[in-house]
């Protein structure tokens, strides 16, 4: 009788021989390659392709592993779940492999969907160079040697995208432009980060146009992408050239759920066919790079799970070289934290044009005449007023510049500091393009807000104005009144009647072209007052009489932006105000506003 002790031991033994056959089994099927496949392996590249691409083997490496022979074949486009049916001989050695059934005994398979590549390992094999190779699906027999030499280059490829991240003016266009739910050719989530973190996890160095402004990298900032970039830039995998993109040939490849589309793989290895020495050794354009991208909001590359399968396929062969754009295109890249340009607000502003509809832009470029006569009197402050098609007033300290059309105030400056200023100077375009009337100046885009204290019922309706040396007065042919006094730090309004409104509050927006800009700006709202100050910077109060009737900026959409965009909640409107846009919504007869540069 066995005692109890030796009973555990057999049963123990039992059980370690069953995991053994277990494993073993799955061995049959699984093995992974420890050495990477070069193209000193490579022995046949298949010039047709096949009717269907689960039969299609585009590729054949061999190589000795010790004991053994390891076979690698690359397919077109394996199923998912996996499906392969095809024949191997080797010498007088004849296999037969279906994922049906467990790989022939003596034998090891390995195979991926994703890079679909298949690769068998079979024992006691030590074939000659010249020993015939033989791999047999249902629609295409290859035939090679073990040992076959095939001389070719690789395909070079090099990723360049243009228009990446504009418009991003708002907090929810930056959202978007990021990370958005819905944002994609076809509705898929979409965004910078999606392709930044694909090409970061298998290390493919980008070119992206149009990104190296302050304009583009503040708004990065707010959706907390900077150091994303930094860290790209600093392992040579990110390049963000200042100029414009050259006028070049780039590839546009389709991709979906399974990475690249069957015919974007099928051109790809056209172009790589042509270059084996038969094809055409002459042709110089044959050996120049490949470049893919084009305009990355219409493409795919920013859905990160086609991106990831795309760049898993492409990197997993050899016979496909991956590279960084040009040495002069790195030279004109930027450390994208240090924004060591910042642009003027004048300059600022002439760049958002300068990207606009030119039809639309045409009612707003105005606007740049006001900032640069802003920017004159802030070099030579002195006391003026005047009225011609706009109002100025000016003191030592404060500059004001008011529109008839309305009795708006359009533009405040303390000093070198902005305080007021319209929406228009940051973004033209806010409404849908369907409401768009191009022949109604300033109101051309419905959205904006044109400056200060407008008429909630007519925003540009007419008043005559009457300016002394530091107040202006504007009244409307139905009896309305608006009256505006400089102050020592401010400015007072009064109205008749009591007037409801809003304050565009554009507080020192030079702001956002410094480093972690979005943690500058502090905002705190009472009954009666609204305070909005930039650290270590200017700041403005408004004191009420009347009512607060609500504050919004884009402040109240930061704490969201470095997520993935959440399309089932609710968008509050400081998301569709331009970056560093606080409105306060007032009702009062008078109100006053205080500025501390």
């Amino acid at each position: 009788m066995l005692n109890f002790k030796t009973y555990v031991v057999r049963l123990a033994v039992f059980v370690l021989l069953l995991l053994f056959l277990v494993v073993g089994a799955g061995l049959g099927r699984l093995v992974i390659a420890a050495r990477p496949w070069t193209l000193e392996h490579l022995r046949l590249l298949d010039d047709a392709f096949a009717s269907q691409p689960a039969w299609d083997i585009t590729a054949v490496f061999t190589r000795l592993a010790g004991p053994r022979c390891e076979i690698r074949l690359d397919f077109l486009d394996l199923p998912d779940p996996l499906e392969y049916q095809f024949t191997l001989t080797l010498g007088n050695r004849a296999f037969i492999f279906t994922h049906e059934a467990p790989a022939p005994l003596g034998t090891r398979l390995s195979a991926n969907s994703v890079t679909d590549v298949v690769i068998l390992s079979l024992s006691d094999c030590q074939p000659a160079a010249d020993t015939p190779l033989l791999v047999q699906t249902p629609a295409e027999t290859l035939q090679t040697t073990f040992g076959a030499s095939l001389a070719i280059e690789p395909l070079t490829l090099q990723w360049v995208f243009y228009n990446p991240f504009w418009p991003a003016a708002t907090p929810i266009q930056a959202w978007r432009r990021w990370d958005g739910a819905h944002t994609g050719p076809r509705g898929e989530r979409h965004g910078l980060h999606g392709l930044l973190s694909a090409a970061e996890k298998h290390r493919i160095p980008l070119t992206l146009y149009d990104i190296n402004t302050p304009l583009v990298l503040s708004a990065i900032q707010a959706v907390g992408g900077t150091p994303q970039l930094d860290r790209m830039q600093a392992n040579g995998l990110l390049f963000l050239p200042a100029r414009r993109i050259p006028e070049t040939s780039v590839w546009s490849l389709d991709l979906n759920q399974d990475g690249l589309v069957l015919e974007a793989r099928q051109r790809l290895l056209n172009a790589l066919l042509a270059r084996l020495p038969l094809a055409n050794a002459s042709s110089h354009l044959l050996h120049q790079p490949i470049l893919i991208g084009g305009d990355f909001q219409r493409t795919p590359w920013g859905t990160y799970e086609y991106a990831d399968f795309a760049f898993t396929w492409l990197t997993a062969r050899p016979y496909l070289k991956i590279e960084s754009a040009s040495v002069e295109t790195r030279a004109t890249s930027a450390h994208t934290s240090a924004l060591s340009q910042p642009l003027t607000l004048l300059e600022a502003s002439r760049e958002m044009l300068s990207r606009a509809e030119p039809a639309l832009a045409n009612n707003y470029t105005w606007l740049l005449t006001v900032l640069a006569q802003a920017s004159q009197w802030a070099e030579h402050p002195i006391p003026h007023s005047e009225c011609t098609d706009l109002c100025i007033l000016a003191s030592d300290t404060l500059y004001a510049v008011f529109d008839p059309q309305g009795g708006r105030l359009v533009f405040l400056f303390a000093g070198r500091e902005q305080v007021i200023g319209p929406t228009a100077q940051f973004f033209i375009g806010l409404s849908d393009r369907s409401q768009w009337d191009l022949s109604k100046g300033q109101a051309a885009d419905p959205a904006q807000i044109m400056g200060a204290f407008s008429d909630p019922d007519d925003a540009f309706r007419p008043y005559q104005a009457a300016i002394t040396e530091n107040t202006l007065r504007f009244f409307s042919t139905d009896g309305r009144e608006k009256t505006y006094r400089l102050t020592e730090n401010g400015l007072q309004a009064a109205f008749s009647p009591s007037l409801e409104s809003q304050i565009p509050l554009a507080l020192a927006p030079q702001t956002r072209f410094q480093p972690a800009w979005t943690e500058k700006y502090q905002l705190q709202r009472q009954a009666d007052s609204v305070r909005l100050q930039i650290l270590d910077g200017p700041e403005v109060t408004i004191k009420i009489n009347g009512e607060v009737r609500a504050v919004n900026s884009f402040l109240e959409a930061l704490p969201f932006l470095t997520l993935p965009e959440n399309p089932n909640i609710e968008l509050s409107p400081g998301f569709f105000l331009p970056f560093p846009l606080t409105v306060v919504d007032f009702s009062a007869s008078q109100l006053s506003i205080q500025v501390h540069p």
